[in-house]
């Protein structure tokens, strides 16, 4: 694996050009609120350099292509319930939080399905399915904090995984942004 590079002030800068600078931080309070997702044990807190809020494919992918061609790695961050580590900035670099991109777009009846953002809180999806006469059972623990992305990401289960599976048995199709910042479907 080769080093990743510091975050530079051409970095942030670059970040503040794709996202606008309200939704680019590097204050001390906001990288310290960033170390970690629900992990308790210090030594597996790091602080990262910078956090962003992308609120769109687009942006997310134009923060993955910054971040390759200035060699510094990415967290992505759900709603940071997890104890699975997932969301720690091991090497620094950025942090790159879903939660703007909190959109419902659709609840299709005929189809029995929904499109959601990434990060659609939970509880949010359960309601609007159950307001239609509709049951989404991804169910885990956490579902009124939680977010989609980070169900998503870690295959949350919950209590309705053993009649209705996990999250990705609920998936039917997803938009990604891969690591070198395309977007694939």
């Amino acid at each position: 694996m080769s080093k990743y590079e510091p975050v530079s002030a051409e970095v942030v800068a670059a970040l503040q050009t794709a996202l606008g600078a309200e939704y680019v931080r590097t204050d001390a309070e906001t990288l310290e609120k960033y170390k970690t997702d629900e992990e308790t044990d210090h030594r597996y807190h790091h602080l990262p350099e910078v956090v962003v809020w992308p609120g769109s494919t687009e942006e997310v992918a134009a923060v993955m292509k910054i971040a390759n061609q200035y060699n510094v790695p990415v967290t992505p961050r759900s709603a940071g319930t997890s104890v699975s580590c997932g969301a720690i900035p091991v090497y620094g670099g950025i942090v790159l939080l879903l939660e703007r991109m909190d959109k419902i777009e659709e609840l299709n009846t005929e189809g029995m399905y929904m499109v959601v953002e990434a990060g659609a809180r939970t509880v949010e999806i359960q309601e609007k399915a159950n307001a239609a006469g509709f049951l989404y059972a991804g169910d885990p623990c956490s579902a009124d904090s939680c977010l989609i992305g980070g169900n998503i990401a870690t295959n949350a289960g919950g209590n309705k995984a053993v009649r209705y599976g996990t999250t990705r048995d609920q998936v039917y199709a997803i938009e990604a942004v891969t690591p070198t910042g395309d977007i694939v479907n």
